[in-house]
């Protein structure tokens, strides 16, 4: 069994892609869709909302004259080579934006933002980020802790490495090289209290 499935959720059934569709399509709850799994969703917590909530308005207002469009976690992404589909917390698409709308799935995210908690943080940014890797239009990964004022970058290079990088506490700027933005942290993490030790 999964890190996903052990830790974040737990297996509905299994179905074929369009079983899930059609079952998600039916449904008020979201389901992550792992390899033949459809798998419930965790709910989030004040905190992960708050900074979710602030990630896209952010993005909306740096975002508006611009050929990218941010989506909420509404949106799942399908990565064709791992037969899965993923909700993230935020993704941004640009150019030619590819969508199905019928299903709510983004096809070519270039930027993918996680709010990470406990129960997902290995799975995140292990096999799920492992994952989205494969997709073509994919340049940036953004995971954003909830317990503490830290978020963390991998940034696709030219010669097809991952760049790291670290931004840490209020008074630092989060860069955001494939979309060429800075976001503060403290707008990241408006109406989010968290108890440094």
């Amino acid at each position: 069994m999964s890190a996903l499935l052990q830790s974040e959720t737990q297996e509905i059934f299994r179905a074929t892609v369009q079983e899930y569709l059609f079952y998600e399509d039916q449904s008020k709850e979201r389901y992550d869709y792992f390899r033949g799994q459809v798998v419930a969703r965790a709910g989030g917590s004040e905190q992960h909302n708050d900074i979710e909530g602030n990630l896209i308005g952010e993005l909306r207002n740096i975002l508006v004259n611009t050929p990218c469009k941010p989506f909420t976690s509404n949106t799942k992404i399908w990565i064709p080579l791992r037969q899965s589909f993923f909700y993230p917390d935020a993704a941004v698409a640009c150019g030619e934006i590819d969508t199905d709308k019928k299903n709510g799935v983004l096809n070519n995210p270039v930027v993918i933002f996680e709010v990470l908690s406990p129960s997902t943080e290995v799975f995140d940014k292990g096999q799920k980020f492992a994952f989205y890797r494969t997709l073509p239009s994919f340049k940036e990964y953004v995971v954003i802790a909830q317990d503490a004022y830290y978020i963390e970058t991998f940034y696709l290079q030219a010669n097809g490495n991952w760049e790291y990088q670290a931004f840490v506490g209020l008074d630092s700027n989060l860069k955001i090289k494939a979309l060429n933005i800075e976001i503060p942290m403290k707008d990241v993490y408006r109406y989010v209290q968290i108890e440094m030790e």
